[in-house]
């Protein structure tokens, strides 16, 4: 197969970007960056199918996640294709579950919080649960995901007013990472955490699969069941990409093998 320009930039500006965290490590990370003063707003994403589809037809797209701070792998798919580029991801970080950690050293730190996206109160309720359940959160404001793109400066200057020092982005993929782009550093945040559909999942109104399910890499099967209709197509075509860019993995790292034997022939 012929390796697109699309697919290599995924594979080399965004899946190889992806760190080999646990979940101990990257919330060690992310404390470390909550704690800093200076250098503008760092960025966390989580990476699955989603993500590596909308970035094989949108430049732009592709561009907001290779410029991020830190990448996780939030998906099986990312995982594997990882694997075919040569690198190891240890772990699968799903944003639903590491979300407590990080809540809870905002906490400790006394770091302001706010949850930004889903339906009008989706954010509230959110907040209210997350507030119950972590001892000590300090929520300063919350905010609907519905509002035009661009918008999201005046939104960006009402997360500014709170001093909020972390920011929780809940709107979907590709707009929350496109709001963190452009709208980041307006926000005047250390962190902004992007996070799917997180709130849903919080107030009960979207179900987690079973924990052995979660464990050996079945939530997809979990939600497809679900919600057949709504999610068949774009489990699908996430099943499409994931087999074109583990093809193009390969491809990069023969034509990689060809030209460093080829460069020792020459000597």
């Amino acid at each position: 197969m012929r390796t697109t320009s699309a697919a290599r930039e995924v594979l080399t500006q965004v899946v190889a970007r992806v760190g080999n965290f646990t979940e101990e490590s990257l919330v060690e990370a992310l404390a470390t960056t909550l704690e800093q003063t200076e250098g503008g707003p760092a960025t966390a994403y989580g990476i699955h199918v989603g993500n590596l589809s909308a970035a094989m037809g949108d430049p732009a797209y592709r561009d907001a996640l290779a410029t991020a701070t830190y990448l996780y792998a939030d998906g099986v798919s990312t995982r594997v294709v990882s694997q075919s580029l040569g690198a190891l991801i240890r772990e699968r970080l799903v944003t639903t579950d590491i979300i407590w950690p990080i809540l809870r050293v905002a906490a400790v730190g006394k770091h302001p919080v706010f949850f930004l996206g889903g339906r009008e109160n989706q954010a509230a309720n959110a907040a209210d649960i997350a507030a119950s359940r972590v001892p000590g959160l300090r929520l300063v404001g919350v905010a609907s995901g519905y509002f035009p793109i661009d918008d999201g400066d005046r939104v960006a200057d009402t997360i500014a007013s709170t001093g909020a020092h972390l920011v929780i982005v809940a709107m979907g993929v590709p707009r929350e990472q496109v709001f963190c782009k452009r709208f980041g550093a307006r926000t005047g945040a250390r962190l902004l955490m992007t996070s799917g559909g997180l709130y849903g999942y919080i107030t009960g109104q979207e179900a987690r699969a079973p924990f052995w399910m979660r464990r050996v890499g079945l939530e997809w099967a979990f939600r497809l069941l679900q919600s057949p209709q709504r999610l068949w197509a774009r489990y699908s075509w996430g099943a499409i990409i994931t087999a074109r860019l583990v093809l193009a993995a390969r491809d990069l790292r023969r034509r990689d093998r060809l030209e460093k034997e080829s460069s020792r022939r020459g000597r």
